[in-house]
């Protein structure tokens, strides 16, 4: 039986979250994906969701990753 988190953590939601750490741009992933970038940013969502807080915030049109909900990542700075 899938859990809500299972459903959300897919290998095509992982690989949607991973291209998009990797290019750092919603348009530029959904591009590289073949997905529209309304499709990539419902991806993100649901993992944010499931997560229980945003992975990723903007700065104008810069993308940038969130590292303030990983407690390890703040405490090893």
């Amino acid at each position: 039986m899938k859990t809500k988190t299972d459903a959300v953590l897919s290998a095509k939601s992982l690989k949607y979250f991973l291209q998009l750490i990797d290019s750092m741009s919603y348009t530029q992933a959904s591009q590289i994906l073949g997905i529209t970038q309304p499709a990539l940013t419902q991806q993100i969502k649901k993992i944010e969701r499931a997560v229980g807080a945003p992975l990723f915030g903007q700065i104008g049109k810069k993308t940038l990753f969130n590292r303030c909900w990983n407690k390890n990542a703040n405490s090893s700075q």
